[in-house]
């Protein structure tokens, strides 16, 4: 770094004797300092010192400083530009130096016992979760998932007592830990923040490796009245409030993974109880919300309900009702949503009621044709349930983070904490410590067989957000996010097939990107099968439709020998049943062509064949005789099929229980005697009459 000369204005030879002097101080900041703090303050030095060269050399000036300390900051279209710096900022250093090391030395007498830190962003912007500049949300719980990739669990204790968090600053922040789990390095931590803006990114520090730091993680820190929650289950194990508002009663309910740590799964009569008599609840037509991420296959269950029956409007009692679609019923203020929440998927409900409008936010969007204006009169005391109404639980599925608040949250923080809390998160990025550094990815290209994997593992020193997508026939498609590797599964292919894997990282200074080629060669054969049928069938004989397989050795040898065989016949009605490898035709109803069809897989592509075969029915078919179970009687009103002969037969048969020379049956038709018939019993007493009708009888 060239000195200034002797003719440079004062301001500019004191600025240089400045910046000098940091950087070499700088070098000697503690590690856990030195990258992002120490980078800061010589990056900011180095750019005023920068303004101040061009103002100071600048051509068309009247006196070599005025211009730059007179105007604020412009900027010149077109081939010339013009960097001017605001008075403001030129403040020798008997400012702007003891205003930088008080900074420094508020954070590091904060932190001064832990050993590690880092720095996490969150991003706002069009490359993050995307929210309007007009987006400002005060006291955000987010959510911060620390993975082996970026965070090293082996240096913090380990329950991760000693974890940490603070502003760029130094201000400490409250935080929770949901799950810490150093053995699969993993963790979900809820941290409160003052503020949060759209179109921004904002830096969180993280420290950590303090052996003696007893935790400071407080659930009641983070969600509590003062940012307006109420209640808040995490549903892990214990289930509990950690508001500390309710006491939680779990009835049956079971730890599952959950989208955010653990959640709770509920088999059918299952469900939590938060109490009878709630007194601390939104009441008549105050505002407050109601959230809940849940998973379920079924349709008609009560996931998340409040308040009391009786009275109009008196609840928040919300459903996914059929055909599904979520429905608050309210009473006088019930909503409808349009969306179908994907079956089998995690799905993230709001519901908000400001006073006088109701809303419902599907996956952090509104999913309401038009909000619904109503008053309100919840009942109170209330009651909760969490899977159920009144004790009826009746959700089949998995439940996480349940949260009842006294406000209604805004839009746009219902969309930030969906993208906060998704499994694809687009908010918070990995964490970066001091001496990462490079954008590269290994390996740089992969050749994989169909059914096998390879993991790609990515440095990014510096990224404040990293994502991978695939793309592959023309789609890509976000397949992770925060996480500096990713494990990609070939799966099952039909011939060789290309693909590419994108790493996207944003930095500081713009967005960077690495393209994997990735080949993946099939190596699985398919099955080879061809179909034994008969040309022609009288619909009658049993007849055996065999799959043939001429490739099951090679396919066993590839450890894909396990088939499915599916089958459908079209073009007659039939009576059928499968066993396996073959289908078993019994009867058929019509004449005519028939059609069956397999369908076989063994994980890849199915395979389809199909045969024709030509069925002809007999112009009749042979009666057969029905046997009389030994006790049959005639029955009040009974019926009596006709037989070949055009005739019904009436039995009468049965077991005497004292001995007996003979046995007899009169039949009586219109009073008068129709028909008689008389039998010697068997020697253990059993008899059988019968006597045929004619029609009409």
């Amino acid at each position: 770094m060239k000195p200034p000369g002797p003719e440079a204005p004062v301001v500019l030879v004191k600025w240089y004797d400045y910046a000098k002097w940091l950087l070499e101080r700088v070098e000697n900041f503690p590690k856990s300092q030195r990258f992002v703090l120490g980078q800061r303050l010589t990056g900011q030095a180095m750019d005023v010192l920068d303004l101040l060269v061009e103002a100071s050399y600048a051509r068309e000036k009247t006196n070599p400083l005025f211009p730059a300390l007179r105007s604020s900051p412009t900027a010149v279209s077109g081939a010339s530009r013009q960097k001017q710096i605001p008075s403001s900022m030129i403040k020798p250093s008997l400012i702007v130096l003891p205003l930088f090391l008080a900074l420094l030395g508020t954070a590091s007498a904060q932190y001064q016992g832990w050993r590690h830190s880092g720095s996490i962003h969150l991003l706002t912007t069009a490359d993050g979760a995307d929210l309007p500049a007009s987006c400002s949300e005060e006291d955000f719980p987010v959510l911060v998932r620390l993975d082996r990739d970026s965070f090293p669990f082996g240096e913090a204790k380990p329950g991760g007592e000693d974890l940490r968090f603070s502003s760029a600053s130094g201000t400490p922040l409250a935080y929770e830990i949901e799950e810490w789990d150093a053995t699969a390095g993993s963790a979900s931590v809820w941290v409160r923040l003052p503020t949060i803006k759209g179109n921004a990114t904002q830096e969180i520090r993280v420290h950590w490796g303090k052996a003696d730091a007893a935790t400071e993680s407080s659930g009641s820190a983070v969600f509590n009245e003062s940012n307006g929650y109420l209640s808040v289950w995490h549903m892990n194990d214990p289930v509990k409030d950690v508001v500390g508002t309710l006491a939680s009663k779990d009835n049956g309910t079971s730890a599952t993974a959950g989208v955010i740590g653990q959640a709770r799964h509920f088999a059918g009569g299952q469900g939590v109880f938060g109490g009878e008599d709630i007194v601390g609840f939104p009441s008549g037509a105050t505002p407050h919300s109601t959230e809940i991420w849940f998973k379920t296959q079924a349709s008609n269950l009560d996931l998340v309900c409040w308040g009391r029956e009786g009275g109009s409007a008196g609840k928040v009692r919300m459903q996914l009702q059929s055909p599904p679609h979520i429905y608050v019923d309210s009473d006088g203020g019930s909503i409808h949503a349009e969306g179908v929440p994907p079956a089998s998927q995690w799905s993230q409900v709001v519901h908000t009621y400001d006073g006088e409008m109701g809303q419902i936010f599907l996956n952090g969007k509104l999913d309401v044709r038009a909000p619904t204006k109503t008053t309100m009169n919840i009942q109170s005391p209330a009651r909760l349930w969490i899977g159920g109404w009144y004790h009826g639980y009746n959700f089949v599925g998995d439940i996480d983070e349940v949260r009842v608040s006294k406000v209604a949250r805004s839009a746009d923080w219902v969309r930030l904490q969906f993208e906060n809390q998704k499994p694809l998160q687009t908010l918070v990025g990995p964490l970066v410590t001091a001496g990462s550094g490079g954008f590269s990815v290994s390996p740089a290209a992969a050749t994989i067989s169909e059914g096998g994997s390879a993991t790609f593992s990515a440095r990014a020193g510096g990224a404040r957000h990293v994502s991978w997508s695939l793309l592959r026939d023309g789609v890509e498609t976000v397949v992770s996010t925060g996480r500096l590797s990713f494990t990609f599964d070939a799966g099952r292919v039909a011939g060789d097939v290309a693909a590419t894997l994108v790493l996207k990282a944003v930095f500081a200074d713009g967005v960077k990107t690495k393209q994997v080629p990735i080949k993946i060669r099939e190596h699985i054969p398919e099955p080879v099968f061809t179909l034994k049928v008969p040309a022609a069938w009288d619909g009658r004989a049993t007849v055996e439709v065999l799959a043939q397989v001429t490739n099951l050795t090679a396919m066993r040898e590839s450890g894909a020998g396990d088939l499915e065989v599916d089958w459908k016949v079209s073009g007659l009605a039939v009576v059928k049943e499968t066993q396996p490898g073959k289908l078993i035709l019994l009867r058929a109803r019509s004449s005519g062509e028939m059609v069956v069809t397999a369908t076989l897989s063994n994980g890849g592509k199915p395979v389809e064949r199909s045969a024709a075969i030509m069925v002809t029915e007999p112009k009749s078919d042979p009666w057969l005789a029905r046997t009389a179970d030994k006790d049959e009687q005639p029955a009040e009103g009974g019926f009596y099929a006709r037989d070949d002969s055009n005739e019904g037969t009436l039995h009468y048969n049965g077991t005497l229980d004292q001995p007996a020379d003979s046995v007899f049956l009169k039949v009586y038709a219109d009073g008068k005697p129709f028909k008689g018939q008389s039998a010697k019993p068997a020697a253990d007493g059993s008899y059988r009459l019968a006597v045929k009708l004619k029609p009409g009888l």
